[in-house]
């Protein structure tokens, strides 16, 4: 009967009684008790137990502690879902703030922002407008989009050949 007792102590030695601590912690401020928790909490705190005792104690120990367990791995589970939620949010900003910074560098590349102060070149309400009547344009039926896309590519195609960190020339911009 000891045994029992010696190897559920010995097996739970790797946590350094952190479980049974957590668990007599959770028991104490637990409201409602279980039967089985209320004899396990009254059998922990009893000096001298006789045989029986002691073996049912191991018993509930064994049965307190696996369920203590099961409650930090929930805990833990729960902690890393919420840890992967806040990565995967963390990643989208990321990806969204990215994506509007092509599109700065782009209408910087077209010499729509100062490319060294992201002002615009021109003013709010025009830029504004040209962005619809763009949108517009691509949208109708026509080959507006492929010209748009050919002037485009040019573009690009010239920036790639000069440093970013000189400013675009009306020059270059005529393609």
């Amino acid at each position: 009967m000891t045994d029992i007792v010696t190897d559920d102590a010995s097996s739970d030695m790797s946590d350094g009684n952190s479980t049974e601590e957590r668990l007599n912690r959770y028991l104490q401020t637990k409201e409602k008790l279980t039967r089985d928790e209320s004899k396990y909490l009254d059998l922990n705190f009893k000096r001298d137990r006789t045989p029986p005792e002691q073996k049912l104690f191991a018993a509930l120990r064994t049965e307190q502690i696996a369920r203590q367990r099961t409650r930090d791995a929930k805990k833990n589970r729960s902690r890393l879902e919420a840890q992967t939620r806040k990565a995967e949010s963390e990643a989208a900003r990321k990806a969204r703030t990215h994506q509007m910074l092509e599109a700065a560098g782009l209408m910087g590349l077209a010499g729509l922002l100062d490319r060294q102060t992201g002002a615009l070149q021109l003013d709010r309400e025009i830029f504004m407008g040209a962005l619809v009547a763009l949108k517009e344009a691509i949208n109708a039926k026509g080959d507006q989009g492929e010209r748009f896309r050919l002037a485009g590519r040019t573009l690009l195609a010239n920036s790639r050949q000069k440093p970013m960190n000189q400013p675009a020339t009306p020059e270059s911009r005529q393609g």
